[in-house]
């Protein structure tokens, strides 16, 4: 039944992309009919499509098709998004709604005029219209207007600004300036917001990238998330004195939520201060702030608080911080970094993609390491993982092309799906005594290992999970492993030997070692020789070789692997003694001093 469940949401997911969104096309504009009435929408299957939307369009009031006349009553979700050419939309009066992100990233429309029949606009309708300078309610529209010729789009019934441009001039009776109203309306370069406004909602104007200060009334009483954010010209921000719920402190070029000394907007400018407990989420996200000093009382570091901050590099977290938000840091230009006592997770992306981090000390109290938390920090070359740490994430050091060395902590119980993957400067590996699961593409092209030693507590190896190893040499399973993914060691081009200690054979997909069946000598236990060879993925392994005790190496069967054992084989050589196949250590086909200088390699590498 849960199968059956998640087909159909597969289905209902895919079915929308697969089918063609337009019922008809009539003079280069697409349709869907809606019973006795048609919507504009975007062409084929995606409105990637609608790239041929340009210039001046009008929309007729009814159209057309196979004999029926059809008024045109609604613009549908997306229908001209991303028309990079479109410059000018004429809309009949027939229209009655306009749908969510219907002109979304449109960036050459220039003017909007709604008709006087329109009834309802959807989200981020407007979106990253950047280059809109008219925008006109037409007189007599019962629910939007643009009163006083403010080039803005107004709820009548409510005073709230839902969408402006770089020519909007705000009238002193609107009350609330609507989330994303001007986001991403790139050429605006000012704003005076009137007394009138008691409400600035999330996001109204984010990516203003002209804008170069924000001035809050004493009136405005709420202020959304991300108000400012990425806005990198922006030098000045100040709440008037007398606000009651927010202040600009000393001078310090921000916003201060008053009553929880909360930074929730920053700038290139801000000075944080003294008495600053937290820095809220997306509070700096995108400015060209470099010289951050935290007070010493600041406990807390919301998301994307410093994302893309690309002028900083160093940053000194005080004692008293204990949380890190997610993406805190991501895509910032930060090189060093220290996280105090007490922390105890690095959360989603808190460092994604910060290029120049070369070094990072993480505290014992730390639990947690999060997906993707230090994914692409590709000059990293120094981190140690603390033995407090019981989980790490998917794809938590993917791609970071510097690190010399991995060792998991003992108390890590799974190793997430690409965890390590594309850690080609990584020349040794220690997995910690507590793994049982080893998961997808976990060390995928980790380039330079050159031995693997799997611990006895791991029981699963994920797909692909040291596919292209090109460097490995030896591998060691230990006895404890059920099952190793397909492709799990495929196109490890050096490998020579591998030793599954495993007595019950694993299950091996297949093509788990694809390419090196022919080439590489597999040891497997004594007992348990007969089982390997019947397998349908172990039985392709030309050359099996069965062993006594811990494995290739013990010569004296005594379960360890020591310099007792190089000795017992010197030892034999020289008197001429016949000496059993499964002592041909480096799987050459015979038992020579070769083998002596494996075993001593074995040691010196801790592979035994």
């Amino acid at each position: 039944m849960k199968h059956l469940i998640a087909s159909l949401a597969l289905l209902a997911i895919l079915i929308p992309l697969t089918m063609s969104a337009h019922d008809f096309e009539v003079d280069g504009i697409y349709y869907n009919i809606k019973g006795t009435n048609v919507a504009v929408t975007y062409k084929g299957s995606s409105f990637f499509s609608t790239y041929d939307y340009s210039g001046t369009v009008t929309i007729p009031s009814s159209v057309t098709y196979e004999g029926t006349t059809y008024p045109v009553t609604s613009i549908e979700y997306s229908a001209f998004a991303y028309s990079y050419d479109l410059t000018k939309v004429n809309i009949p009066n027939s229209v009655t709604k306009i749908d969510d992100q219907a002109f979304r990233a449109c960036q050459g429309l220039k003017s909007i005029t709604i008709p006087s029949s329109v009834t309802f606009i959807g989200t981020l309708t407007f979106y990253d219209c950047y280059s809109l300078t008219s925008m006109v309610v037409e007189s007599g529209n019962t629910v939007y207007d643009s009163r006083d010729n403010c080039n803005a789009i107004i709820q009548t019934a409510t005073n709230k600004l839902i969408y402006g441009c770089q020519n909007t001039i705000i009238p002193n009776t609107v009350t609330t300036i609507g989330a994303d109203s001007f986001c991403s309306c790139r050429t605006l370069t000012s704003i005076d917001i009137p007394r009138s406004v008691t409400t600035i909602g999330d996001r109204a104007f984010a990516s203003c990238r002209s804008l170069t200060s924000f001035y809050v009334p004493n009136t405005v009483t709420s202020i959304g998330i991300q108000v400012v954010g990425l806005c990198p010209q922006m030098t000045r921000i100040e709440v008037e004195s007398g606000n009651p719920n927010y202040d600009s402190r000393g001078d310090c070029n921000a916003i201060i939520e008053t009553a929880t000394n909360t930074l929730i907007a920053g700038c290139v400018n801000t000075v944080i201060p003294n008495d600053v407990t937290a820095i809220g989420d997306w509070s700096l996200r995108g400015s060209k702030i470099a010289d951050v000093q935290i007070p010493d009382g600041v406990t807390f570091i919301g998301i994307y608080a410093f994302a893309d901050c690309n002028y900083i590099r160093d940053i000194h977290l005080p004692d008293a911080v204990n949380y890190i938000g997610s993406y805190s840091f991501e895509f910032s230009a930060l090189t060093s970094i220290n996280i105090p006592e007490g922390v105890t997770a690095i959360n989603s992306q808190v460092f994604y993609y910060c290029r120049g981090l070369r070094s990072i000390s993480l505290p014992s109290t730390i639990k947690y390491i999060g997906t993707r938390a230090f994914a692409a920090c590709e000059k990293l070359a120094s981190i140690d993982i603390p033995e407090s740490v019981t989980e790490i994430g998917e794809s938590s050091f993917s791609w970071c092309y510097s690190l010399p060395s991995i060792t998991i902590p003992d108390a890590v119980t799974k190793i997430g799906d690409n965890a390590f993957q594309y850690c080609s400067a990584a020349t040794s590996l220690t997995i910690g005594k507590s793994v049982n699961e080893i998961g997808n593409y976990a060390f995928q092209n980790c380039t330079t290992l050159t031995e693997l030693n799997i611990p006895t507590s791991v029981k699963t190896i994920g797909s692909h999970a040291f596919y292209y190893c090109k460097g490995l040499k030896n591998v060691t399973i230990g006895e404890s492993v059920m099952s190793i993914g397909n492709h799990a060691f495929s196109y490890c081009d050096s490998l020579t030997n591998v030793t599954s200690k495993a007595t019950t054979v694993p299950n091996a997909e297949e093509n788990a070692f694809f390419g090196q069946y022919d080439k590489v000598t597999l040891f497997v236990p004594n007992e348990a020789l007969e089982g390997y060879h019947a397998h349908e993925e172990w039985g392709k392994f030309t050359h099996i070789v069965p062993f006594i005790g811990a494995g290739p190496g013990d010569v004296n069967g005594d379960g360890n692997i020591t310099i007792g054992d190089v000795t017992n084989l010197i030892d034999q050589l020289i008197n001429g003694e016949e000496i059993p196949a499964y002592f041909d250590v480096n799987g050459n086909g015979s038992v020579t001093i070769g083998d002596i200088t494996a075993i001593i390699d074995m040691l010196l590498a801790g592979n035994h």
